[in-house]
């Protein structure tokens, strides 16, 4: 998977991480429709520089947050240095592909499209055994992906150009088989007046969303349906049609 380093991890922090926390209400609102338990723990997968997991430590959950980049849960650790120091949220190094958890959570998720990185299906079933292993008895596991139809309309550059920072991003996809690349390169200015480089080269897979379901459902989830952002009590049944689609599977 990527590793974001840490020039990277301070741009995400500063440009990118509005969305984890933009989507956290709305995971947060259907998750408490649907569960009625007084469980109100929460395991983000790919938690990144910590928003989301910071939304939910605010609404009383306790959170476990693991990431395979250092630097992006430094930033995380900053954040919610108030909920860790009070021992309710803790931050773990370590890949989706091979983690341990010592408790199990009514919720788990992932954002901002984490998933993608996986670089095939077999690392997906890794995944989600790992995933479903560390999940409360009807807990669900809500995550984003980008899908082929969402990737294959990367082929283009845009620039993004602010007093404080420049950013390039460039996509390409339809290429290279089943993968697609996203390379970002950012100018941000310092308090000393210069600019400060980060780039990176994010590989995404294109997964097959019908797969996807398969093996949510073989690994043992009971129930597993796609869902838009804009409202998850629907169900989609055409996610392919979708540039980014939700899933929500159920232990």
């Amino acid at each position: 998977m990527t590793n974001y380093n840490k020039n990277f991890a301070k741009l995400y922090s500063m440009e990118l991480a509005d969305y984890p926390a933009n989507v956290a209400g709305k995971i947060l609102n259907y998750f408490e429709s649907v569960h009625t338990s007084c469980d109100r723990t929460l395991l983000d997968l790919c938690c990144g520089t910590g928003n989301l997991a910071r939304f939910f430590l605010e609404r009383g959950y306790d959170v476990t947050g693991i990431d395979a980049s250092a630097d992006m849960l430094e930033h995380a650790l900053n954040l919610c240095r108030d909920f860790v120091d009070k021992g309710r949220a803790r931050f773990i190094c370590a890949d989706v592909r091979h983690f341990i958890c010592d408790r199990k959570f009514a919720l788990i998720t992932s954002t901002s499209d984490s998933i993608n990185h996986l670089k095939d299906y077999g690392e997906m079933e890794k995944c989600f055994s790992l995933t479903f292993n560390s999940l409360a008895e009807g807990g669900l596991f809500i995550f984003d992906m980008i899908t082929k139809l969402g990737l294959e309309r990367w082929n283009s550059i845009s620039v993004s150009d602010a007093d404080e920072m420049t950013v390039i991003k460039r996509g390409v996809s339809g290429t290279l088989g089943n993968l697609a690349y996203n390379k970002i390169t950012a100018f941000m200015k310092t308090e000393g007046g210069l600019y400060e480089k980060a780039e990176i080269l994010l590989e995404y897979f294109i997964f097959g969303m019908e797969r996807v379901r398969q093996i949510l459902e073989n690994t043992g989830f009971k129930s597993v349906k796609f869902v838009k952002i804009k409202d998850f009590s629907i169900e989609i049944t055409n996610p392919e049609e979708q540039r980014r689609i939700f899933i929500i599977a159920r232990k």
